[in-house]
């Protein structure tokens, strides 16, 4: 018994260190693509509640994103870095009601939500071990949902207000990180921290009754996304 797990013992070691040589000599790939997803933190105006310290409170709570990320190595250590994104955000409607008039009652409120086009510079560090670090600054076109809002007077029966549910362009900016492990040849897995920032304003037409108001509304969108992912390199 000792001299089988003494054998099947020694031929493990003598595997893992034929893995270790093999993987610790693969070749960098110029090309990587990856799907990530994680979770959305909004901070500074965009999540902040309070309008005595904040022009433009977003009310908005921590939500989702996911990521579709693509990367070419120019070297070993520059590339460019693109990415397709998209997130949504819930909306704290007990903080919003504070803020309104006490005959005015919200029937509903749905969610803020983004996506976007962004490309820009990458910087990778080899942290040895099949893992490396990748620094990036990504700048590009997004287009945000402001959340639909539907009210009622409550003095007045049969009157509503409501908010159109509208997109908005805007310039948007991401800078981050990605910490990457290539677990095979072709194959890795990553974690991302990354910082994103867009001002898009919206015209609403505010409907009471049989009259309209028009509004100009913009939302500073300050987030922080926290993801998983998988990627292909070739």
């Amino acid at each position: 018994m000792k001299k089988q797990l003494f054998i099947t013992t020694l031929m493990l070691l003598m595997i893992s260190a034929t893995y270790s040589q093999s993987t610790s000599k693969m070749e960098t790939k110029k090309f990587n693509i990856g799907l990530s997803t994680g979770f959305a933190f909004p901070v500074s105006f965009f999540k902040s509640t309070d309008y005595n310290h904040f022009q433009d409170p977003g009310f908005a709570k921590t939500g989702f994103n996911i990521n579709l990320e693509g990367s070419y190595h120019l070297t070993k250590s520059v590339g460019i870095a693109s990415k397709v994104m998209f997130s949504n955000f819930g909306v704290d409607e007990g903080a919003a009601k504070r803020y309104l008039p006490i005959s005015v009652t919200p029937s509903s409120t749905d969610h803020w939500q983004y996506w976007g086009i962004l490309a820009g510079p990458m910087g990778t560090i080899d942290l040895g071990d099949n893992f490396s670090m990748d620094i990036k600054g990504l700048v590009g076109f997004s287009r945000a949902n402001a959340p639909v809002l539907k009210f009622s007077l409550e003095d007045i029966s049969g009157i509503n207000l409501a908010t159109a549910d509208k997109w908005s362009d805007a310039f948007a900016w991401q800078v981050g990180t990605d910490f990457r492990y290539r677990f095979a040849n072709n194959f890795n897995v990553f974690t991302n921290i990354d910082y994103s920032y867009m001002k898009p304003r919206w015209n609403f037409d505010i409907s009471t009754g049989g009259s309209k108001t028009s509004t100009i509304i913009h939302q500073r969108m300050s987030v922080v996304d926290v993801n998983l992912g998988v990627g292909v390199e070739f």
